[in-house]
């Protein structure tokens, strides 16, 4: 009898439940991205307007629905925390690992699959990006079945291959945008170029047209299904501040998010290390396979076009993780079928590399403990040199950590002359245990001295009857973690909560966090001073009709 399940599935599915689940919530969200999207979900669960994204309880303009509903969705099994937030790209995990193991399986052989299934799991941003609460995992994924399943219905014919591609791309737009269907545009516009080059002439691709137009045509229907439904709820404005948000996006820095030119390039290499390395040479050799064709396609597309777009976000380019894995995996599939000689110079690159990443994790393990010295570096940063005073409770073991991930790396390194499918195991298994071990050991002291001062102040608010905001720094965080009612928010949203109260008599205290660096101007409002914790600054302003 023929097994329901390939162990291969199993396996997968093991291994996530393994690596993602656990401790999810073991840290407070961070904000902007992770607090932004959990907060829209806590205020959809609370509002019960499911068709409308809302931050500060006003509709939100930048993001369409489907991430959040998921979120929601996990919140309202789950509770409003953490754990819930990040709980859809755990399930992320499972279903992109099987679906690259599926087409791997398809287009190649099973020891294909294999492989890329271990590079991915084996490179640092496409596993850390498991373990947060940013859409961009579900986005990537449903963009991938939409560029496979147009592969395959252009190759085979098939107009069912067609559909659901079409419907993923739409699911895709529901998660981000227009954007979904501008990426796939310019790989389907650059894979007619080279068809046209290699053909001279245009008649293949004119037969194509049909099934092209009918992909789009089936994408764009649940968009145009969540568009109608806005516009019918709130008018063409919001819809239009939507469009208009998007087209910023491409034009100007969103909120600070700028970068030089080759940013997303040194994101991608050093972020995706060890398949980074491994790729380079497969990107530029000619494609043995189609699908192949279609990677290096995605690949150059979004690095392009987010090296073009102003704002410069690292998750900007994720999408490039699945054309390096690929390629990666091609590459290393020549060697250990002795197709090609490994060039051991990239694994001793990646080695040395490795080798200074785990020398400066043990040593930060035991620098805290001279910390005062680092304020040095900080002199014309006062919030830096103030988030250093935050206590990140070390325990003591986390050099293990750093130790551990360079005896990973040296015994691949040693063995890499006799086992050649060994040592590059254990290469990728040493960025999987590098990105655990930071995970469990340093994530926790980054937000120490980073957010967590300003978190807790806003937990020790939660439930008040209160207005609770922020001053000159965009944050998200006082919402969420105050669980903040529609009552206990000043409107409009984003104007300053100092200015809001000067002019309008309040009947509820206004608590505010201020960062260090902007202290004098709010005292000298006349605010009172509570305290001051590693580089915020906490006020509270009695309620203006109580001072008559």
């Amino acid at each position: 009898m023929q097994k329901i399940i390939p162990k291969e599935y199993l396996f997968i599915f093991i291994a996530c439940l393994i690596l993602f689940f656990p401790f999810l919530g073991a840290v407070h969200l961070f904000d902007w991205d992770e607090i932004n999207f959990a907060e829209c979900a806590r205020e959809m669960l609370l509002s019960k307007n499911y068709w409308t994204v809302q931050i500060g309880f006003e509709p939100f303009h930048e993001k369409p629905p489907l991430f959040i509903w998921m979120q929601a969705l996990s919140m309202k099994i789950f509770g409003v925390n953490e754990w819930a937030a990040r709980f859809p790209n755990a399930v992320c995990s499972i279903a992109t690992l099987s679906f690259l193991f599926y087409i791997g399986k398809k287009i190649h052989t099973k020891h294909f699959a294999i492989a890329w299934v271990v590079i991915y799991l084996g490179s640092f941003l496409p596993h850390f990006y498991f373990k947060t609460g940013i859409m961009d995992p579900w986005f990537n994924l449903f963009i991938l079945i939409a560029l496979y399943a147009l592969f395959k219905g252009l190759e085979t014919k098939s107009w069912i291959r067609i559909i659901w591609g079409g419907f993923s791309l739409g699911l895709a737009m529901l998660v981000k945008g227009p954007v979904a269907i501008l990426i796939i545009s310019l790989c389907l516009f650059v894979y007619w170029l080279h068809i046209f080059f290699q053909t001279k002439t245009f008649q293949s691709i004119f037969k194509q047209i049909p099934r092209v137009f009918s992909f789009f045509l089936v994408a764009l229907i649940p968009f145009l299904i969540w568009a109608c439904i806005s516009i019918w709820q709130h008018g063409t404005a919001l819809f239009f501040d939507f469009i208009e948000y998007q087209i910023r996006l491409f034009s100007t820095q969103d909120a600070g998010h700028g970068g030089f030119l080759g940013y997303h390039i040194v994101v991608l290499l050093l972020g995706c290390m060890p398949a980074s390395f491994f790729m380079i040479k497969s990107l530029f050799q000619k494609s043995e396979h189609p699908f192949a064709l279609w990677m290096k396609i995605l690949f150059w597309v979004v690095l392009i076009l987010f090296s073009i777009v102003q704002s410069k976000i690292v998750h900007y380019s994720s999408l490039c993780y699945f054309p390096i894995t690929y390629l990666a995996a091609l590459q290393i599939e020549k060697y250990l079928d002795r197709k090609e000689k490994m060039p051991f110079i990239l694994s001793k690159i990646y080695a040395g590399l490795g080798i200074l990443i785990g020398l400066l994790l043990i040593a930060v393990s035991f620098l805290h403990h001279h910390i005062e010295g680092f304020k040095t570096f900080f002199d014309k940063d006062e919030f830096a040199r103030a988030n250093l005073q935050a206590k990140a409770n070390w325990h003591g073991w986390e050099w293990i950590i750093g130790v551990l991930y360079i005896a990973f790396i040296v015994y691949a390194i040693w063995i890499s002359n006799r086992n050649i499918k060994r040592h590059l195991l254990f290469l990728f298994l040493s960025m999987l245990f590098l990105v655990q071990g930071i995970f469990y050991g340093f994530i926790n002291k980054v937000e120490a001295y980073s957010q967590k001062a300003n978190i807790d102040f806003f937990e020790s608010l939660q439930n008040k009857d209160v207005y609770v905001s922020t001053y000159a720094y965009k944050s998200y965080a006082h919402l969420f973690y105050t669980k903040a009612k529609p009552e206990n928010v000043l409107h409009p949203f984003w104007q300053s909560a100092i200015e809001i109260y000067k002019t309008d008599s309040q009947n509820k205290a206004l608590y505010l966090s201020v960062k260090n660096t902007k202290a004098n101007e709010v005292e000298a409002l006349g605010l009172q001073k509570l305290y001051e914790k590693n580089g915020f600054v906490f006020w509270k302003k009695e309620p203006l009709a109580s001072n008559h």
